[in-house]
């Protein structure tokens, strides 16, 4: 991921790839931090090397974790499932202002129920994820494999003279 992006923003930013749980810069080094899809964040973390007045843009999937129906069949087996007032709540208790937060709803076709299957079983998604599991999907899904994602996008500024 981190090579597509240098390539497409052909020098005109600088990449850096680090763990976010311990960043390798000082403090108030950045104008914005950016998260994607992490299963776990460190608010405080960010807060540290955030400028003030620095953006901090999250993306992450809601309640449904990018694919509502199959976070409904499998109900209190996914995986770090959470609303997305989670995150608002850690943001502001890390003494984040939130500047903007958007939810989305999402139809996507998968071409086969197997192809769906695949990208359940490419992250942590459902506790214990056993063959049997896999026949419900793709007996479920026969027919038309679409679901529906829930990605939200949460924007939240450090305040200025905030260390």
């Amino acid at each position: 991921m981190v090579t597509l992006a240098v390539k497409n923003l052909a020098n005109n930013a600088r990449i850096i790839e680090a763990d976010i749980g311990d960043m390798p810069f000082d403090d108030c080094s950045f104008d914005i931090v950016t998260a994607k899809n992490v299963t776990r964040i460190d608010v405080n973390e960010i807060f540290r090397v955030l400028k003030g007045n620095g953006v901090f843009i999250f993306r992450e999937y809601g309640y449904g974790k990018g694919m509502i129906e199959i976070a409904e069949m499998f109900s209190g087996r996914i995986i770090r499932q959470r609303k997305p007032e989670y995150y608002r709540e850690l943001l502001c208790n890390a003494r984040f202002k939130i500047f903007k937060f958007d939810e989305y709803e999402i139809a996507r076709k998968y071409n086969s129920a197997h192809e769906l299957v695949s990208v359940v079983k490419s992250f942590p998604f459902v506790e214990n994820f056993a063959e049997a599991d896999e026949k419900m999907i793709l007996e479920k899904f026969a027919m038309n494999a679409t679901i529906t994602s829930d990605p939200f996008i949460l924007v939240a500024i450090k305040p200025k003279g905030d260390r």
